[in-house]
């Protein structure tokens, strides 16, 4: 959001691309709808992700090899996990990034920052496929953002009091290391996606013990 409103002068000459990946949580989708309504040039990028998992399983932040989608075509079975960026790859980037090549765009420009946690091996300048990369807020601390999106009277969804994310797929069962707070804040206010979340989980937590407790067999003899 600091981003878009600090290129505001230039919104006619910018089209906002929005991957909408199928499981955005209802403050998301209200941000977005928002947006659409205030920028003069607006694409939404249709995804299905609830479908992705189906086939090919829950992200995962620890993927076990015999619940992989590799595992499950050698063997006729289904895939119950995916890794975190193979799941983040087919639902959020590579649609992103199919949608600018064909828009014929010439500059791609992001809110992406050197503090944040995640993020390409690309900097603001770099020419990708034919893209400029442009990151205008790239030098930026998070508390930087926030003050701007203050001083600018710019309202964040309210998860952003609790969480650090965008809830881009509210079903994520992988980044927990960074979402401690997740769960306890869709208990409050979600309580049957917490459930769901819940359940995933823990069946995630069993499935991993089961290959930790050979490992550590394999070791001790």
């Amino acid at each position: 959001m600091a981003c878009l409103f600090l290129l505001k002068d230039y919104w006619d000459l910018i089209e906002v691309h929005w991957v909408n990946t199928g499981a955005a949580i209802d403050q998301t989708i209200s941000q977005m709808e928002l947006i659409k309504n205030i920028v003069p040039n607006f694409k939404e990028i249709e995804g299905d992700q609830p479908r992705d998992l189906k086939e090919n399983g829950s992200p995962v932040d620890v993927l076990i090899g015999k619940y992989s989608r590799m595992a499950a075509e050698c063997d006729r079975g289904k895939a119950k996990y995916q890794l975190f960026y193979e799941c983040c790859a087919k639902n959020l980037w590579q649609p992103a990034h199919k949608a600018l090549i064909e828009s014929g765009a010439t500059l791609l420009i992001r809110g992406q920052k050197e503090s944040d946690h995640h993020k390409p091996r690309f900097k603001s300048g770099d020419v990708v496929d034919g893209l400029e990369l442009l990151y205008p807020i790239e030098n930026w601390s998070d508390s930087q953002v926030y003050e701007y999106l203050e001083e600018n009277g710019i309202v964040l969804p309210h998860y952003y009091e609790d969480l650090h994310t965008s809830m881009d797929c509210w079903n994520c069962t992988a980044y927990l290391h960074e979402n401690m707070k997740k769960i306890e804040y869709f208990r409050k206010y979600y309580p049957d996606k917490a459930r769901y979340l819940e359940s995933k989980v823990s069946e995630m937590i069993r499935d991993t013990q089961e290959e930790l407790v050979a490992m550590v067999g394999f070791i001790n003899g």
